[in-house]
Parts: structure tokens; C-alpha cells; sequence
């Protein structure tokens, strides 16, 4: 681990340790749990965000991705253009 030190609002600090207190763990610890909920979080929120899905289009056969990236995001058909 890596010791750091961080400075917080009376609020925010106060809010740490009676959290902290409820569960029965230490403030450090709390904070922990706050940043590793966050970072689940933003990493599920990736996944499941349709440009997401971008990753594995390389591996497609198609070759017609940059004309219909709406088909393969998000399963609408092309809009058809007026002549």
C-alpha cells in the first residue's frame, strides 16, 4: 500500500467517521471501499455502454463498420437518404 494524506472539508470528515463508525472499520479503510465501489462502477458502466461493444468490431468480418456503426451500436436500420 501507499500512504498518502488528503485534506477534507469538516463535512466531508465528519461524514468519513461516523460512516467509519457504523461499520465498524477505519477511516482509511472506508475510503478504500469508496474508491474501489467507484471504480467497479465506472468499469461496468463502460461495459455496458454500446460504444463499448466498438472493441470487438475489429474482429468482425464486416467491412462496412464507419458507413453503418448505428446497425452494429445499436440495431437501427440506415437511415435512407432523398436523392
Amino acid at each position: 500500500m501507499i500512504r498518502t494524506q488528503i485534506l477534507l472539508e469538516e463535512v466531508q470528515y465528519r461524514w468519513a467517521t461516523s460512516q467509519a463508525r457504523r461499520q465498524q472499520k477505519s477511516v482509511s479503510q472506508l475510503l478504500r471501499d469508496v474508491i474501489d465501489a467507484q471504480r467497479e462502477g465506472q468499469v461496468r458502466g463502460r461495459r455496458e455502454d454500446p460504444l463499448f461493444r466498438l472493441v470487438s468490431l475489429g474482429r468482425d468480418p464486416a467491412r462496412d463498420v464507419a458507413e453503418r456503426h448505428d446497425h452494429y451500436l445499436y440495431r437501427a436500420s440506415p437511415k435512407r437518404r432523398s436523392p
